[in-house]
């Protein structure tokens, strides 16, 4: 007999949803019964199937279409059209006519009661500016500004001014201070990103009692000459901030990056060695890259917190000497774009706009546009004209102490020296020099002083008016005796020597429609270029200006430089002759760069130029048994050049005596004499100068050093005939700062 088969048992259900404890502590549910996690707790498994979830009403078409025609004819009531006109006629309906401009004017009005608290809309003729969570942007194109009230609920708008701790952790990652190896000097960072995904910059803030030493250099060496933020407001969100840098706003992090880097930069290498315990280049590099990171993290291309741009600014200038003048020049542009879109283009008066913040923007607002003039001229381009108009008034001639973000008056300027002076007399030679020039000009701020349309004796009395308005407003009040009192006084008066400088040096020989000096302009040319290097170097020999040198030494005047070394070819005695010999002298004293420095063609080529027309001066004074003592900075620039011959003359020894093969033996045995501490090597090779963009063409037949030298950092061959537009191709191939609107 057959045993009946069994009944195979079914296995329960695969239960669909969690059980109520999984749900509740938001874990993962085995979904057993028990499950796991209720086994564990001990409690009992209990499954109950969710709420079903609401359903949503949802809109017929026509009610969405009748949204929409709600919210256009909206837009167009606010721009001042009667809709109702424009329907079509029927039994009731009557035509008003056209919308007079008094309504249309009035209109904004009306709508703007019902704007959020949190939005101002402030109306100006030619835009409107958006202000949502005190985040201005500023609307020009009539587009836009047809949906400003719309922006509000938009994500255009938003900064990435979060506090640094309500960050996702898991997205974050700390920069270390070791990291910064992987990281070289690349300015498109900034535009482009980085490698690490936003990382935290905790780590590469200094010490709280190092913030504040360089907050305190900040105000002492940098603040006095940039005055781009009212300093009282700023240091008591400094003393908020160090106590807590984990949760520092972003915009205000990328300005305190800012502060430390151009308070290191206004250090020398000894006294960050003793503030900061290291070497200045070291804390440089730190402090680059983290402001770099910094302007990353807050989005500072899409943001429009005017900290960002305060940042962004300060870093702008403090790498002005250390960045290519082409680079220098589009990143100030990218500063200009910012500011346009801020609305720093129009004045804040006329937004009505506080009185504080209207100061403020003035002041930023100026700061870019005489950055970037100054960066257009560097890079050989002009400066586009509608960023001045309509123009923006200068910032008020006070101090910090006489403004508050409360106050509701403009405050008295001073009769005098401010805290402003420096910034405002730079401010008054940019002014000039953009209200002189005429339209659809391709020679930037200068195109009035260099215009050959207008006589000399012209363009030098308007530029004897500018300097009776610089006497009378800031000049007539400096006490020397106070460093602050001295560099405006020095800027003042080289400034305007400068541009008479560029009025003459306009139809110089080697210019197109060049002439030759008649000896009268001669003599004024070469006293003015001693007088300019006089300013120079009094700045620099002078301890306490120690603090303002980080400006004066990148703004050393070459034009003047250069003339002074092509007259001295035909002027070997009398008094002038001597002293623009010990202005030479001192310039050698004072910037050692200028001795060492063999990888910059413009100072190479200035220290040919300064032994030629040394050979000059001795060939013409040469007395029978008479020895002329010679000075050490020359006895240093020959010693450097034969150096190089000697270097030279070894080489093509090794050369004699290696098997000749179809290799050239020059690119093997090159690299071996390249040294940290020889600079020997540098443009031996006709091949080596072919990639310096100076259109020499290569070849692997080796020179003369003295004959490479010559070719490549002197642009004219022939001394006695100065090439000056060879001469400012190479001031602007160096990245060497000129005579320029900002320049000063």
């Amino acid at each position: 007999m057959s045993m009946p088969h069994p009944t195979p048992t079914s296995p329960p259900a695969a239960r669909l949803h969690s059980c109520q404890l999984c749900q509740q502590r938001k874990v993962k549910c085995d979904r057993q019964q028990p499950c796991s996690g209720c086994a564990k707790a001990g409690t009992d498994c209990v499954y109950r199937a969710p709420a079903p979830p609401r359903r949503r009403k949802r809109r017929s078409p026509e009610e969405i279409l009748r949204a929409r025609l709600r919210r256009y004819e909206a837009i167009l009531k606010n721009l001042g059209v009667n809709v109702d006109a424009n329907e079509g006629t029927g039994p009731g309906e009557k035509d008003d006519g056209p919308v007079s401009s008094h309504d249309a004017a009035q209109a904004p009005k009306d709508t703007s009661k019902t704007r959020p608290e949190d939005v101002a809309c402030l109306g100006s003729k030619l835009g409107r500016l958006i202000v949502v969570d005190g985040k201005p942007r500023f609307l020009e194109n009539a587009l836009w500004v047809s949906l400003g009230d719309e922006l509000h609920t938009s994500h255009d708008l938003e900064d990435s001014s979060t506090q640094g701790g309500e960050d996702d952790a898991d997205e974050i990652e700390a920069l270390m201070p070791e990291q910064l190896d992987r990281f070289s000097p690349d300015e498109s960072r900034l535009l482009f990103g980085s490698a690490i995904n936003r990382p935290s910059l905790l780590y590469l803030h200094p010490e709280p009692v190092k913030i504040f030493t360089l907050w305190q250099k900040f105000l002492e060496n940098v603040d006095p000459l940039t005055k781009i933020f009212h300093t009282p407001t700023v240091q008591q969100q400094v003393l908020k901030v160090s106590g807590s840098l984990g949760n520092m706003p972003k915009p205000f992090e990328a300005l305190m990056f800012a502060i430390y880097l151009c308070a290191v930069v206004s250090l020398s290498d000894e006294e960050s060695r003793g503030l900061l315990g290291e070497p200045r280049k070291v804390v440089q590099q730190r402090y680059r890259l983290g402001t770099e990171q910094a302007l990353i993290n807050a989005e500072f291309i899409k943001s429009s917190d005017a900290t960002v741009l305060q940042a962004f600014a300060l870093y702008l200038l403090a790498m002005r000497p250390h960045m290519e003048a082409q680079t220098l020049w589009i990143l100030s542009g990218v500063a200009l774009r910012i500011a346009q879109r801020i609305g720093l283009h129009h004045d804040g008066a006329s937004l009505q706009l506080s009185v504080f913040e209207t100061e403020m923007r003035r002041r930023l607002w100026w700061q870019i546009v005489v950055l970037d003039g100054f960066s257009a001229e560097l890079s050989g381009v002009g400066i586009l004209g509608g960023v001045h108009n309509p123009p923006i008034p200068l910032p008020l001639n006070v101090n910090d102490i006489d403004l508050d973000p409360n106050m509701t008056g403009v405050p008295v300027e001073h009769n005098g020296i401010t805290e402003m002076s420096f910034c405002l007399l730079r401010y008054t030679i940019g002014r000039f020099l953009r209200d002189s020039r005429t339209k659809h000009t391709f020679d930037g701020p200068w195109q009035h002083l260099t215009n050959p349309m207008i006589s000399i004796p012209e363009k030098i009395q308007e530029l004897e008016d500018l300097d009776k308005l610089i006497e009378q407003k800031f000049l007539q009040y400096c006490d020397i005796s106070i460093p602050f009192h001295f560099i405006v006084s020095m800027v003042g008066r080289c400034g305007i020597s400068m541009m008479k400088h560029r009025v003459y040096m306009l139809g110089c020989p080697g210019k197109p429609g060049g002439r030759s000096f008649d000896r009268e302009e001669s003599d004024t040319l070469f006293a003015n270029s001693i007088k300019i290097l006089e300013y120079d170097n009094l700045a620099k020999s002078m301890p306490n200006v120690r603090r303002y040198y980080w400006h004066v030494e990148a703004h050393f005047q070459w034009h003047a430089f250069i003339f002074l070394l092509y007259e001295l070819r035909n002027r070997t005695s009398g008094e002038e002759v001597d002293k623009a010999w010990f202005q030479i002298e001192k310039v050698y004293e004072n910037r050692s760069r200028f001795l060492t420095d063999v990888k910059n063609k413009l100072i190479v080529a200035a220290g040919n130029l300064v032994l030629k027309a040394w050979e000059q001066k001795v060939s013409g004074l040469h007395v029978p048994g008479v020895e002329m003592r010679v000075p050490q900075f020359i006895e240093t620039l020959r010693a450097r050049r034969s150096g190089i011959l000697s270097t030279k003359q070894k080489l093509r020894d090794n050369i004699c005596h290696q098997p000749n093969t179809n290799e050239s033996p020059l690119v093997s045995d090159s690299s071996a004499l390249i040294d940290g501490n020889n600079s020997a090597p540098l443009f031996l090779f006709a091949s080596s100068v072919s990639n310096s963009g100076m259109g020499v063409e290569s070849s692997t037949e080796m020179q003369d050093p003295s004959s490479v030298l010559d070719g490549l950092y002197a642009p004219s061959q022939d001394f006695d005939s100065p090439n000056w537009m060879e001469w400012e191709a190479l001031f602007r191939h160096s990245g060497i700062r000129g005579d320029r609107e900002g320049d000063i």
